[in-house]
């Protein structure tokens, strides 16, 4: 009798919680997305372990690859998903390992500028050919055409979920650019 009173008071909660879920094409697309991105950040996450980088790392060094110029702090702070005090240990990390260089404008002594080494350049020598094939494999089933869908829906995705967080797409748009503008002249 106990037990019967347990498993229709478990019942009634699990029935509350499905009721405060969204619809099954959400929640299996969701679920889908998630599953998706997680194995795919893994295998990122699994070719930069070998030379001892981050993704948020590696995101650092790309911006600063993709600007072709020198950046501020507060710049690189703009792309990269963590808070400004993290940004700044994990820069002083790509400082130490001679990936990067900042340096004092000599317009404002404020301000910080940083830039990439020949280290940096050397790494990512090294690391873009192993992501690529990993990229390739990845998306390899996909066709022009699908890919560019792919993009429009992630998109959506990504400014649905900043404008949740009552954030603009603006930043991401300006870095998604850059990162376009770079690879298409090659």
């Amino acid at each position: 009798m106990v037990r019967t009173r347990a498993i229709i008071k478990t019942e009634k909660a699990r029935n509350e919680l499905f009721s405060l879920m969204p619809s099954h094409e959400i929640v299996l697309a969701s679920w889908t997305f998630t599953q998706a991105y997680n194995i795919y950040i893994k295998g990122i996450e699994k070719a930069l372990a070998k030379e001892q980088l981050t993704n948020s790392q590696w995101t650092a060094l790309m911006v600063l690859f993709a600007s072709r110029k020198t950046m501020s702090v507060s710049e690189i702070n703009k792309f990269i998903p963590i808070e400004s005090p993290s940004v700044s240990a994990l820069l002083d990390r790509l400082e130490q390992r001679g990936l990067i260089k900042r340096r004092r404008s000599t317009k404002d002594r404020r301000a910080v500028n940083v830039l990439i080494t020949g280290d940096g350049f050397e790494l990512l020598k090294r690391i873009i050919p192993i992501l690529a094939r990993f990229v390739e494999a990845a998306f390899k089933t996909f066709s022009p055409q699908e890919l560019q869908e792919l993009c429009c829906l992630s998109k959506i995705i990504r400014d649905s979920s900043l404008a949740f967080y009552g954030f603009t797409q603006t930043k991401a748009d300006i870095f998604l650019r850059e990162i376009t503008q770079t690879f298409a002249g090659h």
